[in-house]
C-alpha cells in the first residue's frame, strides 16, 4: 500500500518534531528553504524508507522527472513523475504520481492527484538516499522478489539478494541524522 506522504507524517508524530531542531533538522529544513537546492539535491537519487506498519520502499527520482517505486507485495515496479513543489506553508515539498497511489496528502487545485511530503520532515526520516540508481530501478518491469511487508531491508542487503554489487557511494542521509 502507497503510504509515501503518511510514512512522514505518521514518524513525525511518533518521534521529537516538536522538540527543538538538531543539526541534521536545521540542514533539513535550510535545504527545504530552497526548492531549486532541493531538487539538486534529490535528482538523480534512490531514497529508502522505512515504516513498520508498511516495511521498506525504494524509490528511484531520475533527471528527467520519472521516478520509480519498488514497495512490499509488489510483483512489478511502479512509475511516475515527481517534482519538487514550493510551499508558503511547508517549504519545499517532494511530490509523487504514481498510478495507482492512494488518498493523496495534500489535495490542491494545481496538484490533486500528488503525494506531497514536506522536505524538511522527509529528509530526517529517510534511512538511507544515494547518488544513482543503485537498485537498477529504472531498467526493471518486474521486480526480481517481492519486498517482505513490515521489514526494514537496506539497500546493501537488497542488492546482496537480486545478485547485484553494491558499490554503494556515501550514504547522504546521514547528514540529517
Amino acid at each position: 500500500m502507497f503510504r509515501f506522504a503518511t510514512i512522514a507524517v505518521m514518524l513525525c508524530a511518533l518521534s521529537a518534531c516538536g522538540a527543538p531542531p538538531g543539526e541534521g533538522d536545521k540542514r533539513a529544513a535550510t535545504l527545504a528553504a530552497h526548492p531549486a537546492l532541493t531538487a539538486a539535491f534529490l535528482t538523480g537519487t534512490t531514497l529508502k524508507l522505512f515504516s513498520p506498519p508498511v516495511g521498506t520502499e525504494y524509490y528511484y527520482l531520475a533527471p528527467d522527472g520519472r521516478v520509480v517505486l519498488a514497495q512490499p507485495r509488489r510483483d512489478r515496479a511502479m512509475r511516475g513523475r515527481w517534482i519538487i513543489r514550493p510551499s508558503n506553508s511547508f517549504g519545499a515539498q517532494l511530490c509523487l504520481f504514481i498510478p495507482g497511489a492512494r488518498e493523496p496528502l495534500i489535495a490542491d487545485d494545481a496538484h490533486r492527484e500528488w503525494n506531497c511530503a514536506s522536505v524538511d520532515r522527509l529528509l530526517p526520516q529517510a534511512d538511507e538516499i544515494y547518488d544513482g540508481d543503485v537498485l537498477g530501478l529504472a531498467g526493471m518491469t518486474a521486480l526480481p522478489r517481492q519486498l517482505p511487508p513490515r521489514l526494514n531491508v537496506p539497500v546493501a542487503q537488497a542488492l546482496r539478494e537480486i545478485g547485484r554489487t553494491s558499490g554503494l557511494g556515501p550514504n547522504k542521509a546521514v547528514a540529517f541524522d
